[in-house]
């Protein structure tokens, strides 16, 4: 295998990193390195080692034309010096991609590119890597990180020739798609692992000549407007709506408002059995599409059922009859109504209902969860999660590893190092479901525009809670500081050998 490495200026950590695992694997043949000037960057010393000086200008593209002409036969992997290398991922890559001839790998999810870390508080060797596949990626969704073999390259080469000068992620998305009208050439895009240590660091583009080559290669669709549209319109295009006014064009988002029929309703219902002797109680946050209820959520709630002694379905939204008699038939209350709150603004009115009634006060311990996953588990699952949560005063399935910091635009923000329970499964101790702070916390629950927002002031935010009231916190799947992917990806996926919930965008 031949590695290029792109845009070496800063990440010394990573480059002896990634020297000191490729000198003990005999399949890394050589090892790529592009400067700007002789002068620049750091790059350690090794037989295996060839520098490449190229102008930023020219991007990797020409140097990926000169490396592979250079070559016979054999496996490329381009990489930005940024990635922390690790043994467990070459071993993962050289494992998939020799499964059969002519692969190609394209790797880097944004989600899954983290910014700001700390690498000398990294064990790079732990890390992870799980079959997690996209299977429509954009081209925002690419960064310059993927793996093929030279027959690959040749079959396209006359293809990419046109993108030459691409110099983003732009070059990788059409280089993917180039190899899709390919018969015999099998394309997969995982969930990778990757860390950005500084989003200066990555490679450097013009953005705007990036764009022009990029439309004329149809890599991003053109809007094509008649003269009169062009004087005034308001059309659809590219996921977006685009509003036209002489010759000057706007694209946004129009979000969309769930749709129910007149046969839906709102209800608040509620009985008092068993609501003095409550000893597990829980808030089910769930929303009723079109005014019905999944399968999938009807077992979730009924499995749930048989290990608390109370129940409230609180969900933003509203439901046909059936649906309703349904809730009725399995949980002790039910809340119906539109909040536009989210999962947070369900939790805080299951609460409010729990304690005007006073049913928390005799409750030892309070499960809040929602239905954006699929119970897959049995009854040992959830019996086994409650005995471990006595143990703590907030304990979750998972521990989110990374979240939101300063926000850099609109609802955009930089991903930080920011440990957090999850909070689709979280059990509390009444320790702190008793406490003003969390009932001040709940309170302070209100809309918010943007997705990003809910998760840092109210997932994020009620970690941050129980750090300065000094709860203990744990979670069912062990935290790791080195996991950089959400461990949705990772423990709630059918990959795992016993999962327990399953995400629903890993069903997809």
């Amino acid at each position: 295998m031949k590695i290029i490495i792109c845009n070496v200026c800063s990440s010394s950590y990573n480059s002896e990193r990634l020297l000191s695992i490729c000198e003990k694997n005999l399949s890394v043949e050589k090892i790529f390195f592009i400067t700007p000037s002789a002068d620049c960057g750091f790059v350690p010393k090794s037989e295996k080692i060839e520098v490449i000086t190229e102008s930023f200008s020219q991007g990797i593209n020409s140097v990926l034309f000169k490396v592979c002409d250079s070559i016979s036969d054999g496996f490329i992997g381009v990489i930005p010096d940024t990635f922390l290398f690790s043994e467990r991922f070459l071993e993962y890559i050289q494992r998939e991609i020799n499964l059969d001839n002519n692969n190609l790998y394209v790797l880097g999810k944004e989600n899954n590119c983290i910014l700001g870390s700390d690498p000398d508080n990294l064990e790079a060797e732990k890390y992870n890597i799980y079959k997690v596949f996209d299977q429509s990626p954009s081209y925002n969704d690419f960064e310059s990180c993927l793996f093929f073999d030279k027959h690959t390259f040749n079959l396209c080469r006359d293809e990419l020739e046109k993108a030459l000068m691409l110099r983003t992620n732009y070059f990788v998305y059409y280089f993917s798609k180039i190899c899709e009208q390919q018969e015999n050439i099998r394309v997969v895009y995982p969930v990778n692992v990757r860390l950005l240590f500084s989003s200066d660091v990555v490679l450097n583009s013009d953005k705007k000549s990036d764009r022009k080559i990029a439309l004329k290669l149809g890599i991003i669709p053109k809007l094509q407007l008649s003269f009169a549209q062009k004087i005034f319109s308001v059309v659809k295009f590219n996921k977006h709506t685009v509003a036209t006014v002489l010759g000057l064009s706007v694209p946004f988002k129009i979000k969309k408002q769930p749709h129910f029929s007149k046969s839906c309703r709102e209800i608040s219902y509620f009985t008092d059995r068993q609501r003095f002797n409550s000893n597990r109680v829980c808030i089910f946050a769930g929303f009723t599409a079109l005014g019905k209820i999944s399968d999938n959520a009807v077992f979730y709630l009924n499995s749930v059922r048989k290990q608390v002694d109370y129940l409230v379905y609180v969900a933003d939204s509203k439901a046909d009859e059936a649906t309703i008699q349904i809730l009725k038939s399995c949980c002790d209350a039910v809340i119906i109504k539109r909040h536009n709150e989210y999962d947070f603004g369900s939790y805080k009115r299951g609460y409010e209902l729990l304690s005007k009634e006073g049913i928390l006060n005799n409750a030892d311990s309070l499960l809040i969860c929602n239905d954006s996953v699929d119970f897959v588990g049995n009854d040992a699952d959830l019996i086994n999660l409650f005995e471990k949560a006595k143990d703590y005063d907030a304990y979750s399935l998972c521990t989110s590893t990374y979240g939101f910091g300063n926000k850099i635009k609109s609802h955009k923000y930089e991903w930080i190092k920011a440990p957090h329970l999850q909070s689709y499964f979280l059990i509390l101790d009444k320790k702190v479901f008793l406490s003003d702070s969390f009932a001040a916390f709940l309170r302070s629950v209100t809309y918010q525009k943007h997705k990003t927002e809910i998760i840092k002031q109210y997932e994020m935010g009620l970690s941050e809670f129980l750090k300065k009231n000094n709860f203990t916190m744990g979670s069912y799947y062990p935290y790791d500081e080195t996991n950089i992917v959400n461990p949705y990806a990772i423990y709630l996926n059918s990959y795992v050998e016993h999962p327990i919930l399953v995400k629903h965008m890993l069903k997809k």
